[in-house]
C-alpha cells in the first residue's frame, strides 16, 4: 500500500513526494503516512480496510468541510484500494497538549489547557447543529442513528467488559430491565443533532491553538448530550469537577447561541454566563486521584444511585454523572433523603 499511496500522491500533485514516513497508529486498523513535497509542504495519506467506513469518512469530510466546519480537506481518494490523501493537521492532540501542560505545571489544571478546552466546547454546538444538516446519514456507519440497538450494544459492552471483568456483583435480569428502562428514557431526548460518537481529547487536533476534528466516521443522528459528556468524562483526561462544571456552562452558552435558544440539552442551567477568559485561576484546582474503575463507573448511567424521583423518568437522570468515590461495587443504604439503588445492584 505504500507504493499505492505514493502513486496516488504523484497523480494528484504532478510530482513524487520527496519523503514518506509512517505515522503512529491511532488504535484502529487504519494506516497513515506523512508525505513531504520538495518545498516542505506535507499531506497525510490514509488507508482503511473497511470500505463502508472509508465511504462514510470521505463523505462526512467533504460535507462538514463544505459547511465551514474544522475538518481536514480531502485532496484525492481511491475507494477501490481504500486510500485517500488529506490535509495534514499536525500531531498535537488536545490530550497531548493537556499532558504536556500538566507536566510543566503539576498540581493544578493548566491555564493553557483550559483555554484549549474552552475553544473546543464553544465549537461543539456548531458541529452538532450544522453537521446534522450537512451529512448524509444514510451513509452512517454502522447505523444511521444512535438508536435502541446502538444503546444496547454500549450497555452490554459495559456489562461484559467492565462489570464481569472487574467481578462487580450484579443480578442479570434486573440489570437488563434497568438497561431497557434507561434506553426508553434516553430515546425521548431530542435527536436532531450530529452525534460525533467519539468526541474525546485524542480525536481533537490543535493547529496554531485552534481545534480541528478527526475520526468522526462513527457519527450518526443523535442527542446533543452524548458528545459533551464524552469530552468532560474522558477517562484519560480526568478533568477536575470544577473544570467540568465551568466547561459545561461554556458549552450551554454556545449551544444556546447556536440554536437560537430553542432548547438546552440535558439539565437546567445552574448558573448563567461563562466568563471563559476571566475565571481560569478560580478553577485551576488539582484533580483528586481517580482509578480506571472509578472513571468507568462514573461514566455509566446504568449504575448510579439517585433518589426514586430521578430513576429513570426524571429529567435529572440526564444530568452529568458525578465522580464516584469508590468503584461502585455496592450502593449505600437508603438514607433519610430516600436514596435507593436499582434492583440489579447489591445493597450493603
Amino acid at each position: 500500500m505504500r507504493n499505492a499511496i505514493i502513486a496516488l500522491y504523484t497523480h494528484t500533485f504532478g510530482h513524487a513526494p520527496q519523503s514518506i514516513e509512517r505515522i503512529a497508529a491511532d488504535g484502529s486498523q487504519r494506516v497513515y503516512w506523512r508525505l513531504r513535497a520538495p518545498d516542505g509542504s506535507t499531506v497525510v495519506g490514509g488507508q482503511g480496510p473497511d470500505a463502508d467506513e472509508n465511504r462514510t469518512f470521505l463523505s462526512y469530510s467533504r460535507a462538514l468541510r463544505a459547511a465551514g466546519l474544522p475538518v481536514p480537506e480531502i485532496f484525492a481518494d481511491d475507494l477501490n484500494l481504500g486510500l485517500w490523501l488529506e490535509e495534514d493537521l499536525g500531531d498535537t492532540t488536545l490530550f497531548t497538549a493537556l499532558s504536556q501542560a500538566r507536566r510543566a505545571a503539576p498540581g493544578e489544571f493548566p491555564a493553557s489547557a483550559l483555554a484549549a478546552y474552552e475553544r473546543v466546547v464553544a465549537m461543539l454546538p456548531r458541529i452538532q447543529s450544522r453537521g446534522a444538516t450537512a451529512v448524509d446519514f444514510s451513509l452512517a456507519y454502522p447505523r444511521p442513528a444512535f438508536d435502541e440497538q446502538s444503546m444496547m450494544w454500549d450497555l452490554n459492552y459495559f456489562k461484559y467488559h467492565f462489570l464481569k471483568l472487574a467481578h462487580v456483583p450484579f443480578r442479570e435480569q434486573p440489570l437488563e430491565d434497568d438497561f431497557r428502562k434507561l434506553v426508553t428514557h434516553l430515546l425521548a431526548a431530542d435527536t436532531d443533532f450530529f452525534l460525533y460518537r467519539d468526541f474525546q481529547s485524542r480525536n481533537i487536533l490543535l493547529r496554531d491553538g485552534e481545534p480541528w476534528l478527526v475520526d468522526y466516521q462513527g457519527g450518526r443522528r443523535g442527542a446533543a448530550q452524548y458528545d459533551i459528556a464524552s469530552l468532560l468524562y474522558d477517562g484519560k483526561a480526568d478533568l477536575p469537577d470544577s473544570v467540568r462544571d465551568h466547561l459545561l456552562t461554556c458549552y450551554l452558552d454556545s449551544f444556546e447561541a447556536e440554536t437560537g435558544g430553542r432548547r438546552e440539552p440535558g439539565r437546567s442551567r445552574r448558573r448563567r454566563g461563562c466568563a471563559c477568559t476571566s475565571r481560569r485561576s478560580a478553577i485551576a484546582t488539582a484533580s483528586p486521584p481517580t482509578t480506571p474503575a472509578m472513571v468507568a463507573a462514573s461514566r455509566s448511567t446504568a449504575v448510579r444511585c439517585r433518589t426514586p424521583d430521578d430513576w429513570p423518568n426524571s429529567p435529572a437522570a440526564s444530568a452529568p454523572i458525578p465522580r464516584s468515590r469508590a468503584s461502585s461495587r455496592r450502593c449505600p443504604r437508603p438514607s433519610a433523603s430516600g436514596a435507593t439503588c436499582p434492583d440489579s445492584w447489591t445493597r450493603t
